[in-house]
Parts: structure tokens; sequence; C-alpha cells
């Protein structure tokens, strides 16, 4: 007798749209936690008032935010969400989903994996790097070219500095380029 085999369903498939309503004083009823300068997703913090939900989905303490109103924020730092989040002053649309194997709170765990081009995950990784590129400097151990400008193009450091930037979890990618270690290139939060 041969086994089925089912194929896990896709976290994309698991989202859930949710609108919200801020209460009287234009507060939400829960904080959104995380942000790409912690390495995390955006993630629902603790749910005071589930009325404020007006659809039948409701949100979860530790759901991950993906989007608001439409507006991918996953590789945003909290800040940028504020400003999101500031641009609706009644309603608010989120996409949200539970944390699972491929989605945690761990942001750099997500950009660590692989996917096929053209995939949805491949495609949500490039709108999460477009999101963190806005706010790092990458990081090189190269010396400068003549028109690059250090902090700016590039953050130079020394190959014991990036080595034990790294082992201390303090970049979100590293990676090597043409297979030279002294070109690794990385990025921290500006």
């Amino acid at each position: 007798m041969s086994k089925v085999v089912r194929k896990k369903a896709h976290w994309s498939g698991r989202a859930r749209e949710v609108l919200l309503f801020r209460g009287p004083e234009g507060k939400l009823p829960f904080p959104i936690l995380g942000g790409a300068e912690k390495a995390q997703f955006p993630y629902v913090g603790n749910v005071e008032d589930q009325q404020a939900g007006h659809s039948a989905v409701k949100v979860q303490a530790n759901d991950l935010v993906l989007e608001i109103n439409g507006t991918i924020v996953v590789g945003m730092t909290s800040e940028d969400i504020a400003a999101v989040l500031s641009t609706s002053h009644s309603s608010i649309q989120l996409k949200t989903t539970r944390p699972g194997a491929v989605l945690t709170q761990d942001l750099r765990h997500y950009l660590n994996l692989r996917f096929k081009k053209g995939s949805p995950d491949h495609e949500f990784q490039q709108s999460i790097r477009d999101n963190l590129y806005l706010r790092t400097v990458p990081c090189t151990t190269r010396l400068p070219r003549d028109e690059e400008v250090a902090g700016l193009d590039y953050n130079f450091i020394s190959v014991e500095a990036f080595a034990s930037l790294e082992r201390s979890g303090a970049f979100l990618e590293t990676g090597t380029y043409d297979g030279i270690p002294c070109t690794l290139w990385l990025f921290w939060i500006i």
C-alpha cells in the first residue's frame, strides 16, 4: 500500500484580512511590536479589545502583520510602521497570519531560506529586502573604491570586526561575492 503524501498548505493561504477601527482616542486595540531594527516580523501584541475588529476573523496576540492598508510592512522599522498606521485616521485594514515553520517572528530565518525564483515566497522576500534596504547600509571587508563614500555606500570594516559582528548576530544577512571571503557583505539597520 502506498502512502498519500499531503502537501502542506502555503502560509499565504492562511493569511487573513481584518478591518479595525480606532477607539475613541484614536488608539488601536493592540500594539504592533517587532520591526526590522529587532530583526523581527511586525506582530500583534496583547489584544485588549476584540470588538475593535469588524470582521469575522479576529486578531490574536503574536499574529504576524504582513500588510497595513495594502502596504507590505515586513522589513520596515517600527517607526516606519507607525508612519504607515498614522495615515489611517479611522479604519485600518490588516493582513495577518499565524506564525509557523516558515514564517516565524525571526526575520533572519525567513530571509535565509531559499525559494524558487518567481514563487510567492521569493517575491515576498524581495519586497522585504526592498523595505530593509531603505534603512540599511551594506558592510564590506574590502577597501573603498575612489567614488564610494564610507557610511553612505558601504560601511568598510575589518575582517576581524566583521567576524565578531557576524558571531554576535548583529547582521540580517551575510554572504560572499564571487566566493571570495574578503568581500563579504551584509546589512545592519542605521
